[in-house]
Parts: structure tokens; C-alpha cells; sequence
């Protein structure tokens, strides 16, 4: 499996949508989504995958952005309507950040009948490992993100998916303008030929807007 963390920006959504509508993303790739801003192109892009049943991990306490604040406002009510409903469907996976609320957000979770067995949490801060263990106990979500780290690996066993960060970050946008190929990962060779075509697609396609932007 394989489960690429975006944050939701217009760019990365688009490259997304073009994805499932291309028919190019099999059920062993989970893309995970950190919402940042409120649009029309978030909720455009989950529904596709909804339409073409596959599977869009969305985390429901993004830890940057605006999300949270502008979602409440009454300008952006269609789209919250739209949002909420979305997370019931099973395509989407209700994902969330281990922080001090994560009992608050698995008991919410709970109450809209989206049990902690069909939750992916993502665990990235060591301080909150503890907490992680109060609060799950021998529960087992659907999916432990976590860093590949002797700390993480030890305390959190079941059904964990390591991350690891090999995107080549460049100081200022334009710097990527002046890059051809780069060296990115070579996990690829241990995914199917599928998961090579997608990396190249959603690059080509990121770094296709980003020109047009500059």
C-alpha cells in the first residue's frame, strides 16, 4: 500500500482529480488529504473519488491553513454541508492527527457512526505517543500513520504505515523552474509499474501550474 500525504491546495487536488478521472490510481494507493482552504475544488475533487469508488483518506484536524475557522463561516455553508456529508460516505476515510483531543475527536467520530476501526490516525509527534496509548488502548484503528522511527515502531504495532518525507524542497518557488529531473524516491521500485506512471503524473502536472503561476 501506498499513502501519499498532500495538503489539499488548489494544485495538488486538480493533480488528484486528473488521476481518478485517468483511471490511473488502483485501491492500493490511499491518497491522504490535509485540507488547508476552503473551496469548491476540495469538495469537486473527494467526489470524484466517491464516483469512481476509490478510496481518499481526509484529515479532519489539519494542523495548517484555514480549514477549520472558514468552514464555520456562513458564506461557506454549501461547502460545509457538502464536506460533512461526504465524510459518511465509505470511500472516504475520517482521518485525524494524535493530539491531547484525540479522545474528544474518536468519541465525535464515534457518535456519527464512523467507529475507531475505520479511522486512519496519524501519530508524528513523540509527545503525544502516550497519549496515543491512554487513548486507544487494544483498539485497533484502520490505519497508524507513523515515522519510521525506533520510538514510534516500538509503541505502535498494528496496521502502522510508515512515512517518510523525500520530497527535494527547494528554497524559492521559482527554483523548481530551473529543475528538469531530480533524483525523488526509490520506493517505486517495490510498488507496481502504476505507481510510477502516478508519481510522474501528479509531478508533471504540479510543476505544469506552478510555471504558469510564475
Amino acid at each position: 500500500m501506498y499513502f501519499p500525504i498532500l495538503r489539499g491546495r488548489q494544485f495538488e487536488l486538480l493533480a488528484l482529480r486528473e488521476c481518478v478521472n485517468k483511471s490511473l490510481l488502483s485501491n492500493k494507493i490511499i491518497p491522504i488529504v490535509e485540507p488547508v482552504k476552503v473551496s469548491s475544488t476540495y469538495t469537486k475533487t473527494v467526489d470524484s473519488f466517491i464516483k469512481a469508488g476509490k478510496p481518499i483518506a481526509v484529515i479532519r484536524n489539519p494542523q495548517v491553513g484555514s480549514w477549520i475557522k472558514d468552514l464555520k463561516k456562513e458564506s461557506n455553508a454549501k461547502i460545509r454541508e457538502q464536506a460533512s456529508e461526504q465524510l459518511k460516505d465509505a470511500n472516504v476515510i475520517s482521518s485525524f492527527y494524535v493530539t491531547s483531543k484525540l479522545d474528544a475527536h474518536i468519541k465525535n467520530a464515534a457518535k456519527n457512526g464512523i467507529p475507531i476501526d475505520s479511522l486512519l490516525l496519524l501519530c508524528n509527534n513523540p509527545e503525544y505517543l502516550g497519549n496515543y496509548e491512554e487513548v486507544i488502548g487494544d483498539r485497533i484503528p484502520l490505519y497508524n500513520v507513523i515515522p519510521d522511527k525506533g520510538d514510534f515502531r516500538r509503541r505502535i504495532r498494528p496496521n502502522r504505515v510508515m512515512c517518510e518525507d523525500h520530497f527535494p524542497k527547494q528554497t524559492r518557488n521559482i527554483d523548481y523552474s530551473d529543475i528538469e529531473t531530480e533524483f525523488f524516491s526509490s520506493d517505486h521500485l517495490y510498488y507496481t509499474k502504476v505507481l510510477l506512471i502516478i508519481l510522474l503524473l501528479v509531478r508533471n502536472i504540479a510543476k505544469r501550474d506552478l510555471l504558469h503561476t510564475l
